[in-house]
């Protein structure tokens, strides 16, 4: 099992590379109609909130205690692991 160190670390990495995958689906929108822009917005806005959340969750990690942060690595990682899906289900949307 990892350090809580390593996991905040690889966590924070994985939330950046994401972000980055959001930033470019901006790019691919100049192509769609109006409606699909409207809804790639809604979808962004809904992954900029569950990003926030990932963000508090990783800043619990790191103030939590030694015997509690077990449980809150799970919840951050599932947590991700949605935010994640998220994007890739805009991503996905974006290429059809």
């Amino acid at each position: 099992m990892s350090s809580r160190k390593e996991f905040v670390d690889e966590m924070k990495g994985n939330i950046d590379s994401v972000d980055q995958e959001l930033d470019k689906l901006d790019v691919k929108s100049d192509k769609l109609s109006e409606n699909a822009r409207h809804e790639l917005e809604k979808r962004k806005l809904e992954l900029k909130e569950k990003r926030q959340e990932l963000k508090a969750k990783l800043d619990d990690v790191v103030e939590s205690a030694d015997d509690s942060w077990d449980d809150i690595k799970d919840h951050l990682s599932s947590a991700y692991d949605s935010f994640k899906k998220g994007v890739k289900d805009v991503r996905d949307k974006l290429s059809s």
